[in-house]
């Protein structure tokens, strides 16, 4: 596979207005700035509007206006993928610790399919809890078959996706740097590669 047809996606937190990374405060709009015109995507956590239960719609509409923007704002019910698409977002994240249950889940798609599961979010705002069923074993032979394509997983986790047994196309992105030209993976279902900005960060000044 090319590296032309690999897509890299930049991934960071927002909050209080700043993008958060390795402990530094970055203005979003500056890593915006830095990424015009290479064809990446910028994967935002907003952990305000997780906390808040609230997109914050304005700062989805401001973002994608300048790139492609992939937006997890904690959604908890199945319409709440639509405001950020409307906004501008290209896609939304599905946590399953915080969407619960496969009805929800099978509502999402009747909804939009311009969404994605990140099977590895870690965020400390999670719900102990929840239920880890539908994303492992049968339950993601399950999320298949209701039709979902897209997912964020741990290098090495592609190969639980190879003889489903399932038709239809399967989006992978993995979180982790880019390989180089030789190491590329050869799997097709493979999209892209999810990684931190540490190329991109300048730290605040003020």
């Amino acid at each position: 596979m090319p590296t032309s047809d690999i897509v890299t996606i930049h991934e960071f937190d927002i909050k209080g207005g700043w993008a958060i990374q390795e402990g530094k405060k970055v203005d979003p709009f500056d890593i915006v700035d830095a990424l015009q015109g290479t064809g990446a995507r910028i994967y935002v956590h907003d952990l305000d509007g997780r906390a808040r239960n609230r997109p914050q719609l304005d700062l989805v509409q401001d973002l994608s206006l300048e790139v492609v923007l992939w937006y997890d704002g904690g959604i908890r019910q199945s319409e709440g993928v639509i405001d950020p698409l409307v906004a501008g977002a290209e896609m939304v994240a599905l946590d399953p610790a915080y969407l619960k249950g496969e009805v929800e889940f099978e509502r999402v798609l009747k909804l939009t399919s311009n969404v994605f599961l990140d099977l590895l979010s870690e965020h400390e705002d999670r719900i102990p809890d929840f239920n880890k069923s539908i994303t492992s074993g049968n339950g993601m032979t399950r999320l298949l078959s209701m039709g979902y394509q897209n997912f964020v997983i741990s290098p090495g986790e592609e190969l639980a996706f190879e003889n489903t047994g399932l038709e239809g196309q399967v989006n992978l992105y993995i979180r982790q740097e880019i390989p180089n030209e030789k190491n590329l993976p050869t799997s097709g279902k493979i999209r892209g590669f999810v990684k931190d900005l540490s190329e991109l960060v300048i730290e605040d000044e003020s």
